[in-house]
Formats: C-alpha cells, structure tokens, sequence
C-alpha cells in the first residue's frame, strides 16, 4: 500500500510492514480503479501493484495500478 508520495518517489509498505521508496519514470503510466491518473492522485493506504524496470543500475517504476475498491 501506498504510504506517502513526494515528488517523483513513491514509498509503499508490503504486508510485512516494511517500507520502501522508489523512483516513479516520467513516463509511468498511472491508473486508479482502471482509469488515467497522476502520481499525485494516490493517496496513503491504497493497494497498489507496481511494475519495474532497472534503468541506469536502478529499480525505477514503469506502471502503477492502485485499487480503491475492496
């Protein structure tokens, strides 16, 4: 889930409870419930599926897919 976004990084906590932060591409194709939205759009605590891609040594999103429905 989501745990906060600043900037291009986005920082999400597995079940586990740990959190990480990554770098969000420029490019990143971004939907919430299957539609269009921005970076800024996800909000704490939503379910999100992401998809990476290493570019330059570094782990860097491509696609986020959040879910608000349960």
């Amino acid at each position: 889930h989501v745990v906060k976004v600043e900037g291009d990084k986005l920082t999400m906590a597995g079940d586990d409870k740990k959190e990480v932060t990554l770098v969000v591409a420029k490019d990143a194709k971004i939907t919430i419930d299957s539609k269009e939205a921005k970076l800024k759009d996800l909000r704490p605590h939503t379910h999100v599926k992401v998809t990476l891609k290493e570019v330059g040594g570094k782990h860097t999103v491509t696609k986020i897919e959040a879910e608000t429905k349960k």
